[in-house]
């Protein structure tokens, strides 16, 4: 009696790097003479973003920035004081083996801040941040979905695995002027924000993905009430987007999703009709990391025994693409 097996190529996930690096922050920093003297450090942050990267045959090239901010309080006086200063790295790292077309993960985090006054006159800054990065690759596996003969009884399972993908990414920038309203007072200083993504969806069209959501900022403020002392107010708003992307070959088959990245958010206090500072301008710039996903099923064999002759059988562990996550967002980084 023969044996006849049935194969079948998929294509599988192979992780290619899996790393972590961590660069140092260090700031000496001197106040400008229209500054006042310091007196208490209230609070120091140094939030990371990923600006960009170039990848190589044989190794990957990342620009970072550190968002740098020092609160503290003057000497003679209660006035608040902001100081905000950026740093930015170029780093890179070697891949233990060339891929075609990978897919890039970067994902930055703060490991600690730490700040302290040298003088009246000047502060220190010390820090790490760190930076995941993943890099996974695809290759075909040659898999078993059917056998026959030699009374040979199986056990399949049912997979749904990602048959072909499709990656596209995409810089957007918006603007937008925010009126404080008749209840809040006007900004003398900006002394933090944060940006949160909410509410995300996806739409396919021939050949382009459509992503929509909203972007909620939160900033926190000063505000003079006399010439002595400091208000502190906090307010929020939402900046709404809508981004056609570009990407081949995609049809309704297709499922896809956008991985949004806070690139920066500049906030700056104007003047109003009234000519006082009760408007914000706000430029955020957003990165889209598009994947499109179209998926495909089959059954596969993983166990298997024969009733009337010896067998032995081996198993390879694979790492099977998924759909990914619906509006999934990166942690945005305090502006």
């Amino acid at each position: 009696m023969d044996l006849k097996i049935n194969r079948e190529t998929i294509p599988v996930t192979e992780i290619l790097l899996d790393d972590m690096q961590e660069q140092s922050v260090e700031l000496d920093y001197v106040l400008p003479d229209y500054d006042p003297d310091i007196f208490r450090i209230i609070g120091c942050e140094i939030q990371p973003v990923i600006l960009g990267y170039a990848m190589g045959t044989d190794r990957i090239t990342y620009e970072m920035r550190a968002d740098i901010r020092v609160l503290y309080c003057g000497s003679g006086s209660k006035l608040l004081q902001c100081i905000s200063q950026q740093m930015t790295f170029s780093r890179n790292i070697e891949l233990p083996r060339p891929a075609e077309a990978p897919s890039v993960l970067l994902r930055p985090k703060t490991t600690y801040a730490n700040c302290r006054a040298v003088s009246p006159r000047r502060l220190e800054v010390r820090g790490a941040v760190s930076v995941q990065i993943r890099v996974a690759g695809e290759k075909k596996q040659e898999v078993i979905q059917d056998v026959f003969g030699m009374h040979v009884q199986l056990r399949k399972i049912p997979v749904e695995y990602a048959a072909q993908k499709r990656h596209a990414a995409k810089n957007v920038i918006l603007n937008e002027e925010i009126e404080l309203g008749q209840s809040k007072p006007s900004v003398k200083t900006i002394l933090r924000s944060d940006v949160r993504l909410e509410h995300q969806e996806h739409s396919i069209l021939a050949g382009k993905l459509i992503v929509k959501g909203e972007a909620q900022v939160h900033l926190l403020y000063t505000w003079e009430k006399s010439p002595e002392e400091n208000g502190i107010e906090q307010m929020q708003f939402t900046l709404p987007y809508s981004q056609i992307i570009d990407m081949e070959q995609i049809d309704e088959s297709y499922q896809g999703n956008a991985e949004v990245q806070v690139i920066r958010c500049d906030l700056k206090p104007c003047n109003g009709k009234n000519s006082a500072a009760d408007q914000i301008q706000c430029e955020l710039e957003l990165r889209l990391n598009c994947t499109a996903v179209k998926t495909a099923s089959a059954q596969l064999v993983t166990d298997a025994f024969s009733t009337m002759y010896p067998c032995e059988q081996s198993t390879v562990p694979l790492q099977i693409d998924m759909v990914p996550k619906p509006g999934w967002c990166l942690p945005a980084a305090a502006c």
